[in-house]
This record gives C-alpha cells, sequence and structure tokens, in this order.
C-alpha cells in the first residue's frame, strides 16, 4: 500500500501519484457538488433580498462592510463620509431617520457639508459599531 501524501511533500514514485490522484478526485467532485448546492442556497437567499426591494449590489455591498473587523469599518465609513463630502455627493440620511420623522420638511433634505460629516461621525459611535458587528 502507498504512502498517504500530505500537503508540501514531494511524491516521485508513479504509482503514488496515481494513488492521490484516485483519492482525491471522489473528494474534489463532492466539494464542488456542496458548493454547487450552496450557491444555489445563497442565490436563492439574495433574490429573496431583491424580491422586497433590496438591489443585490446593495446587499452584497452591505454584506462586504458587514464582513470587515470592527476597525477596518470604522476607518472605511469615515473615509467614505469624507471622500462623499470631498465630490459633492450628500450623505443621505437613514431610511429609517427619515420614516420616523417624516413629518418634518428638514428630514427631506440630506446632509451635506461638515453636516454631513459630523452625522457620519455620529452614526459611527461605539453603540451603532457594536450593532452591526453583532448581527
Amino acid at each position: 500500500m502507498a504512502k498517504t501524501a500530505k500537503p508540501g511533500d514531494r511524491v516521485t514514485n508513479l504509482t503514488e501519484t496515481k494513488d492521490i490522484i484516485r483519492n482525491a478526485v471522489p473528494e474534489i467532485i463532492n466539494l464542488k457538488n456542496k458548493r454547487k448546492e450552496i450557491n444555489e442556497q445563497i442565490a436563492a437567499a439574495r433574490e429573496r433580498v431583491n424580491a422586497a426591494g433590496v438591489p443585490k449590489r446593495a446587499l452584497d455591498h452591505a454584506i462586504k462592510i458587514k464582513e470587515m473587523d470592527p476597525e477596518d469599518r470604522q476607518q472605511f465609513d469615515e473615509g467614505y463620509a469624507i471622500a462623499r463630502d470631498a465630490i459633492g455627493l450628500p450623505q443621505s440620511r437613514s431610511l429609517f431617520d427619515f420614516l420616523e420623522s417624516s413629518d418634518s420638511a428638514e428630514s427631506e433634505q440630506p446632509e451635506t457639508g461638515n453636516g454631513a460629516l459630523a452625522a457620519a461621525r455620529q452614526h459611527l459611535g461605539a453603540d451603532q459599531t457594536d450593532a452591526l458587528s453583532t448581527h
């Protein structure tokens, strides 16, 4: 019986190489099938979110940010707010803030300039960061 090769081992015997291939192929096929099933489940979940009115790109972006280390996320959020302000794209208020205060005409106006930066920094408090990292 041929010895079992481990990652990093150099196999010089052709019989051992063929045994490694023979053993690896079913495992690779099985993993590919599992990956296909998981990809289908992900696509179905993304489609449910999209059907609820959230664009897939927006969901993907939110997931990418959610997966960031909290410190990296805070730096990203601050940098994003600064970059938007620098190129004249006002920071939008939270949809939930907008819905809660829809009676006020002020709530319909997006934050701009230093107000946008201050609002973004306020939203980046420890409570907000902790809430994001636990969901």
